[in-house]
């Protein structure tokens, strides 16, 4: 399997895969099966390889992997993937850091202290909770409850000023009744995610889920991902609402909003923003003040512009 990355060209950001494979069992998950026990990739190599892309002008770092918070568990001398961060931090050079995805379990006091002392690493934290029900999380063989989750996303709530979360969460899976659903909504609402990525359950051959009975009629799938559509729009707004009239720093894509024309990058924690401005800003991260926002959309103004541009969206598009 190889680890290796060498360029993006024409990305705004670098992706660095660190890890491969998962030591999980999830129920419904054939990547153990497919992708084998998780393997770190070592340290000097992706030293090394970020390095390059910093020295390349990429100002933007993303640490990915199958399982990413398992590096270092393979090694003879145990590490973390904050010796990680910790190596990448002593690299010369303006960029930050971003981890993809990282299990519940792997978000240790030791990686929350971390991210609240550098301001290199960015202000997110993708946790995927999956459902927010402990009798779907059971038949899941996830290996927390919905309690537990929020006992996490709190801690990290309260070290690290406006964080931002994201998370993946599985609609449908066999068994999941009604009330199941409304405690997976309920937990939605109780973290407040910027960006909820929902996904109807789908069947994998060879998978312990494949063979459970409690199909769930697709119909109502569904209707429940439109549900959780709804109150994941409605959270994202509120947690973005507290970013009214603040100045944040926002990598700017290298494409232009598709509706708007306007420039389009995402700040540190993870709020997709967009602001008219030079095309020169592209693949730059740059101060950006949030001037307004709604359902769909969070607007700003370039703040080195001295001007504040009123041009309304429509929240249908």
């Amino acid at each position: 399997r190889s680890l290796k990355i060498t360029d993006f060209k024409d990305h705004t950001k670098a992706f660095v895969k660190i890890q491969d494979g998962c030591s999980g069992a999830c129920s419904y998950c054939k990547v153990p099966y497919v992708r084998g026990a998780s393997m770190s990739r070592p340290l000097h190599d992706i030293v090394e390889e970020v390095r390059t892309l910093v020295s390349k002008g990429f100002e933007e770092i993303v640490l990915t992997g199958i399982c990413l918070g398992a590096w270092g568990s393979d090694a003879v001398e145990k590490k973390n993937v904050v010796d990680v961060l910790k190596a990448i931090d002593g690299i010369s050079g303006v960029f930050r850091i971003r981890l993809s995805s990282i299990e519940p379990k792997y978000v240790t006091d030791e990686l929350i202290d971390y991210i609240f002392q550098n301001r290199k690493i960015c202000r997110h934290l993708h946790i995927p909770i999956q459902s927010g029900d402990d009798e779907v999380l059971n038949r899941m063989n996830r290996p927390y409850t919905a309690d537990g989750m929020r006992d996490i996303i709190s801690k990290v709530k309260k070290k690290i000023d406006g964080v931002g979360i994201t998370t993946d969460v599985l609609i449908g899976f066999p068994g999941e009744t009604d009330k199941n659903f409304r405690n997976t909504v309920n937990l939605i609402k109780d973290i407040l995610p910027v960006k909820a990525h929902i996904f109807p359950f789908s069947k994998r051959d060879g998978t312990a889920a494949s063979v459970m009975t409690g199909a769930v009629p697709e119909d109502e799938i569904k209707k429940r991902c439109q549900s959780m559509k709804i109150a994941a729009i409605t959270v994202s707004y509120l947690y973005r609402e507290a970013f009214l009239k603040q100045t944040m720093d926002v990598l700017v894509e290298s494409k232009k909003e598709r509706y708007s024309g306007w420039l389009t990058g995402y700040s540190d924690n993870y709020i997709r923003v967009i602001f008219d401005g030079p095309d020169s800003l592209m693949k730059r991260i740059v101060p950006v003040r949030i001037e307004e926002l709604n359902l769909s959309y969070t607007m700003g103004s370039y703040v080195e512009l001295g001007q504040v541009s009123h041009k309304k969206l429509d929240p249908s598009t």
